[in-house]
């Protein structure tokens, strides 16, 4: 089994496809020039903690008012606002705690190339 289905089925979502890819290729991605961590799985992670995503939603689903097909992709560090992926649409927004939402990407490539280059910018 692929980690990507694998984690569809923990998250009860069907993901997109840009996300899958990142799952099966990569799994998750610390950016330490923006302080940046990218929000993934790997086989045999605890989807218990950090910086699992199933953790991360299930932890910051009800205080961030997330609609059921919203995953968790990124806390950008400065604890008040959230990154998520729609996983149906596939867009990338920036969430607060208490419902302003602020679209930041069409897709989650769209979004990491633009963290990617941030971070190479802050090197």
């Amino acid at each position: 089994m692929k980690t990507s289905s694998e984690l569809e089925s923990l998250l009860g979502v069907n993901l997109p496809d840009d996300y899958k890819e990142f799952i099966d290729s990569t799994g998750y991605l610390a950016l330490g020039n923006i302080s940046t961590e990218v929000y993934g799985y790997e086989l045999g992670w605890s989807i218990d903690k950090y910086p699992c995503v199933v953790a991360t939603t299930k932890l910051n689903k009800e205080i961030y008012q997330l609609k059921d097909n919203e995953i968790v992709i990124s806390e950008p560090g400065y604890d008040t606002f959230l990154t998520v992926l729609n996983t149906k649409t596939g867009i990338v927004e920036n969430v607060n705690c208490v419902g302003i939402r602020k679209k930041v990407a069409n897709s989650f490539f769209d979004w990491l190339a633009k963290i990617k280059a941030e971070n190479d910018a802050a090197a």
